[in-house]
């Protein structure tokens, strides 16, 4: 391995650490976000990341962002008349 591989692995996890970040940016930019009872409610995302193997017998080659889940948590009602 030499020392561009290394690199490249950091950059790797740059990466996915700049789409961490998005995500949880849109999240909290999101969090207080009403809309009317017809609509599907915000549901909070989270980056899956696994390791990019580098084939049998060789180590891995950094990290990748898999997919985009959505949270399946039940979305919490609050009833205020006054909002």
């Amino acid at each position: 391995m030499g020392a561009f591989d290394a690199m490249d692995i950091a950059a790797t996890g740059a990466n996915v650490t700049q789409d961490w970040m998005d995500v949880l940016a849109h999240n909290l930019a999101n969090v207080n976000t009403v809309l009317p009872p017809d609509q599907e409610p915000f549901r909070a995302s989270m980056i899956y990341a696994t390791e990019r193997i580098g084939g049998p017998g060789v180590a891995g080659s950094g990290v990748q962002a898999v997919s985009l889940l959505q949270s399946q948590a039940e979305p919490v009602k609050v009833f205020d008349p006054d909002h």
